[in-house]
Protein backbone atom coordinates (compact mmCIF):
# COMPACT_ATOMS: atom_id res chain seq x y z
CA UNK A 1 0.00 0.00 0.00
CA UNK A 2 2.82 2.41 0.88
CA UNK A 3 4.52 1.75 -2.45
CA UNK A 4 1.28 2.43 -4.31
CA UNK A 5 0.77 5.72 -2.45
CA UNK A 6 4.32 6.76 -3.31
CA UNK A 7 3.66 6.06 -6.99
CA UNK A 8 0.41 8.07 -6.89
CA UNK A 9 2.11 11.04 -5.21
CA UNK A 10 4.93 10.96 -7.75
CA UNK A 11 2.48 11.21 -10.66
CA UNK A 12 0.20 13.77 -9.00
CA UNK A 13 2.69 16.01 -7.17
CA UNK A 14 5.79 15.92 -9.37
CA UNK A 15 4.61 14.66 -12.76
CA UNK A 16 7.41 13.69 -15.16
CA UNK A 17 7.64 15.05 -18.67
CA UNK A 18 5.63 12.13 -20.03
CA UNK A 19 2.57 13.13 -17.97
CA UNK A 20 0.43 16.05 -19.20
CA UNK A 21 -1.16 17.63 -16.08
CA UNK A 22 -3.45 20.14 -17.84
CA UNK A 23 -4.53 18.41 -21.06
CA UNK A 24 -7.34 20.88 -21.87
CA UNK A 25 -4.69 23.55 -22.53
CA UNK A 26 -3.54 21.64 -25.58
CA UNK A 27 -6.86 21.12 -27.35
CA UNK A 28 -6.14 21.30 -31.06
CA UNK A 29 -2.41 21.75 -30.34
CA UNK A 30 -1.19 18.34 -29.22
CA UNK A 31 1.62 18.49 -31.77
CA UNK A 32 3.14 21.20 -29.56
CA UNK A 33 3.23 18.80 -26.60
CA UNK A 34 5.38 16.43 -28.68
CA UNK A 35 7.32 19.16 -30.45
CA UNK A 36 6.46 17.82 -33.90
CA UNK A 37 3.64 17.32 -36.38
CA UNK A 38 2.66 13.64 -36.58
CA UNK A 39 -0.46 11.44 -36.69
CA UNK A 40 -2.03 11.21 -33.23
CA UNK A 41 -3.13 7.94 -31.60
CA UNK A 42 -5.19 7.90 -28.40
CA UNK A 43 -5.63 4.82 -26.21
CA UNK A 44 -8.54 5.04 -23.75
CA UNK A 45 -7.97 3.10 -20.53
CA UNK A 46 -4.38 2.09 -21.23
CA UNK A 47 -3.86 0.25 -17.91
CA UNK A 48 -0.14 -0.30 -17.28
CA UNK A 49 0.63 0.97 -20.77
CA UNK A 50 2.16 -2.20 -22.22
CA UNK A 51 0.19 -2.04 -25.48
CA UNK A 52 0.71 1.72 -25.84
CA UNK A 53 4.45 1.41 -25.23
CA UNK A 54 4.71 -1.33 -27.82
CA UNK A 55 2.76 0.80 -30.28
CA UNK A 56 5.02 3.78 -29.60
CA UNK A 57 8.12 1.66 -30.13
CA UNK A 58 6.89 0.03 -33.30
CA UNK A 59 5.24 3.15 -34.78
CA UNK A 60 7.73 5.98 -34.22
CA UNK A 61 6.02 8.05 -36.93
CA UNK A 62 2.95 8.44 -34.64
CA UNK A 63 2.46 10.50 -31.50
CA UNK A 64 0.74 8.38 -28.82
CA UNK A 65 -1.39 9.48 -25.85
CA UNK A 66 -2.70 7.17 -23.13
CA UNK A 67 -5.66 8.00 -20.89
CA UNK A 68 -5.82 6.17 -17.56
CA UNK A 69 -7.86 6.75 -14.42
CA UNK A 70 -5.41 5.21 -11.93
CA UNK A 71 -2.15 7.13 -11.25
CA UNK A 72 -0.26 4.04 -10.06
CA UNK A 73 -0.79 2.43 -13.46
CA UNK A 74 0.48 5.59 -15.15
CA UNK A 75 3.56 5.35 -12.93
CA UNK A 76 4.22 1.83 -14.25
CA UNK A 77 3.67 2.95 -17.84
CA UNK A 78 6.05 5.87 -17.34
CA UNK A 79 8.70 3.44 -16.10
CA UNK A 80 8.47 1.35 -19.28
CA UNK A 81 8.49 4.47 -21.44
CA UNK A 82 11.53 5.88 -19.65
CA UNK A 83 13.41 2.57 -19.73
CA UNK A 84 13.12 2.28 -23.50
CA UNK A 85 13.60 5.96 -24.29
CA UNK A 86 10.21 6.41 -25.96
CA UNK A 87 9.88 10.11 -26.76
CA UNK A 88 6.65 9.80 -28.78
CA UNK A 89 4.34 8.94 -25.88
CA UNK A 90 2.43 11.01 -23.28
CA UNK A 91 0.06 10.07 -20.46
CA UNK A 92 -3.04 11.78 -19.08
CA UNK A 93 -4.53 10.82 -15.70
CA UNK A 94 -8.27 11.00 -15.12
CA UNK A 95 -11.74 10.02 -16.30
CA UNK A 96 -12.00 9.44 -20.03
CA UNK A 97 -15.42 11.09 -20.37
CA UNK A 98 -14.01 14.38 -19.10
CA UNK A 99 -10.62 14.14 -20.76
CA UNK A 100 -11.90 13.52 -24.28
CA UNK A 101 -12.71 17.23 -24.36
CA UNK A 102 -8.97 17.87 -24.30
CA UNK A 103 -8.81 16.95 -27.99
CA UNK A 104 -10.10 19.14 -30.77
CA UNK A 105 -12.46 18.11 -33.59
CA UNK A 106 -10.63 16.01 -36.15
CA UNK A 107 -7.41 16.01 -34.14
CA UNK A 108 -7.07 12.24 -33.76
CA UNK A 109 -6.00 9.74 -36.39
CA UNK A 110 -6.71 6.62 -34.36
CA UNK A 111 -8.45 5.62 -31.12
CA UNK A 112 -7.82 2.31 -29.35
CA UNK A 113 -10.38 0.87 -26.91
CA UNK A 114 -8.94 -2.41 -25.68
CA UNK A 115 -10.53 -4.75 -23.16
CA UNK A 116 -12.71 -2.12 -21.50
CA UNK A 117 -15.07 -2.84 -18.60
CA UNK A 118 -18.02 -4.63 -20.27
CA UNK A 119 -20.63 -3.13 -17.92
CA UNK A 120 -22.72 -6.29 -18.42
CA UNK A 121 -26.02 -5.30 -16.79
CA UNK A 122 -28.77 -3.51 -18.72
CA UNK A 123 -28.78 -0.55 -16.35
CA UNK A 124 -25.03 -0.11 -17.00
CA UNK A 125 -25.18 0.06 -20.80
CA UNK A 126 -24.73 3.84 -20.85
CA UNK A 127 -21.24 3.39 -19.33
CA UNK A 128 -19.90 1.22 -22.17
CA UNK A 129 -17.11 2.79 -24.19
CA UNK A 130 -18.88 1.73 -27.38
CA UNK A 131 -22.27 3.19 -26.42
CA UNK A 132 -23.66 5.36 -29.28
CA UNK A 133 -23.03 8.54 -27.27
CA UNK A 134 -19.33 7.70 -27.12
CA UNK A 135 -19.18 6.56 -30.73
CA UNK A 136 -20.54 9.98 -31.70
CA UNK A 137 -17.78 11.62 -29.67
CA UNK A 138 -15.20 9.50 -31.47
CA UNK A 139 -16.71 10.65 -34.78
CA UNK A 140 -16.15 14.24 -33.72
CA UNK A 141 -12.55 13.68 -32.62
CA UNK A 142 -11.35 11.52 -35.51
CA UNK A 143 -10.26 12.79 -38.89
CA UNK A 144 -12.00 11.50 -42.03
CA UNK A 145 -10.63 8.00 -42.44
CA UNK A 146 -9.54 7.91 -38.77
CA UNK A 147 -9.82 4.48 -37.18
CA UNK A 148 -11.28 2.91 -34.06
CA UNK A 149 -9.37 -0.18 -32.89
CA UNK A 150 -11.48 -2.31 -30.53
CA UNK A 151 -10.78 -5.63 -28.77
CA UNK A 152 -12.46 -7.52 -25.93
CA UNK A 153 -12.74 -10.99 -24.41
CA UNK A 154 -16.41 -10.33 -23.55
CA UNK A 155 -18.53 -11.83 -26.34
CA UNK A 156 -21.73 -9.99 -25.39
CA UNK A 157 -19.94 -6.62 -25.44
CA UNK A 158 -18.46 -7.47 -28.82
CA UNK A 159 -21.87 -8.28 -30.34
CA UNK A 160 -23.32 -5.13 -28.77
CA UNK A 161 -20.53 -3.06 -30.34
CA UNK A 162 -21.07 -4.60 -33.77
CA UNK A 163 -24.80 -3.90 -33.47
CA UNK A 164 -24.22 -0.25 -32.52
CA UNK A 165 -21.79 0.31 -35.39
CA UNK A 166 -24.23 -1.29 -37.83
CA UNK A 167 -27.14 0.74 -36.51
CA UNK A 168 -25.14 3.96 -36.88
CA UNK A 169 -23.95 3.05 -40.39
CA UNK A 170 -20.28 3.07 -39.38
CA UNK A 171 -18.04 1.01 -41.69
CA UNK A 172 -16.29 -1.76 -39.78
CA UNK A 173 -14.34 -4.94 -40.29
CA UNK A 174 -14.45 -7.83 -37.85
CA UNK A 175 -10.84 -8.84 -37.39
CA UNK A 176 -8.17 -9.58 -34.81
CA UNK A 177 -4.82 -9.02 -36.53
CA UNK A 178 -2.32 -11.81 -35.96
CA UNK A 179 0.58 -9.36 -35.92
CA UNK A 180 -0.43 -6.91 -33.19
CA UNK A 181 1.00 -5.44 -29.98
CA UNK A 182 -0.69 -7.15 -27.02
CA UNK A 183 -2.08 -5.70 -23.79
CA UNK A 184 -1.39 -7.13 -20.32
CA UNK A 185 -4.91 -8.57 -20.24
CA UNK A 186 -4.58 -10.04 -23.71
CA UNK A 187 -1.36 -11.87 -22.92
CA UNK A 188 -3.02 -13.39 -19.87
CA UNK A 189 -6.20 -14.33 -21.75
CA UNK A 190 -4.33 -15.99 -24.59
CA UNK A 191 -2.26 -17.99 -22.13
CA UNK A 192 -5.53 -19.18 -20.57
CA UNK A 193 -6.89 -20.14 -24.00
CA UNK A 194 -9.65 -17.52 -23.92
CA UNK A 195 -11.02 -16.14 -27.16
CA UNK A 196 -10.38 -12.54 -28.16
CA UNK A 197 -12.91 -10.63 -30.26
CA UNK A 198 -11.93 -7.59 -32.27
CA UNK A 199 -12.89 -5.14 -34.97
CA UNK A 200 -11.63 -2.14 -36.85
CA UNK A 201 -14.02 0.73 -37.59
CA UNK A 202 -13.92 4.05 -39.39
CA UNK A 203 -16.50 6.27 -37.62
CA UNK A 204 -16.30 9.03 -40.24
CA UNK A 205 -16.36 6.70 -43.20
CA UNK A 206 -13.74 4.56 -44.86
CA UNK A 207 -12.06 7.28 -46.89
CA UNK A 208 -9.37 6.44 -49.42
CA UNK A 209 -6.78 7.79 -47.00
CA UNK A 210 -8.13 5.78 -44.07
CA UNK A 211 -5.87 4.70 -41.24
CA UNK A 212 -5.29 0.95 -41.13
CA UNK A 213 -4.65 -0.15 -37.51
CA UNK A 214 -3.39 -3.51 -38.78
CA UNK A 215 -0.39 -1.73 -40.28
CA UNK A 216 0.16 0.73 -37.45
CA UNK A 217 2.47 -0.96 -34.97
CA UNK A 218 3.06 -4.02 -37.13
CA UNK A 219 5.40 -3.15 -39.98
CA UNK A 220 7.77 -0.37 -39.05
CA UNK A 221 9.96 -2.01 -36.43
CA UNK A 222 10.40 -5.53 -35.18
CA UNK A 223 8.56 -6.59 -32.03
CA UNK A 224 10.30 -5.88 -28.75
CA UNK A 225 9.82 -7.80 -25.52
CA UNK A 226 8.73 -4.90 -23.35
CA UNK A 227 8.10 -6.06 -19.76
CA UNK A 228 4.58 -6.37 -18.40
Amino acid sequence: MRKKLTQIRFIQDTPPETVVPEPARWQGRWHEVFGRQAPLHLEIGMGKGLHLSRMAYRSPEFNHVGLELKPDRVYMAHGVCNRYGLSNIRFVVGDADKLLDAFGPGELDMISVLFPDPWPHIRQVKHRLTHPDRLRRYQKLLKPGGALNFRTDHEALFHYTVAMLTEMGIPHQIAVPVERPLTNFEERYLTQGREVFGLLAWPNGAAESRIDPVKVGALNREAVALPS
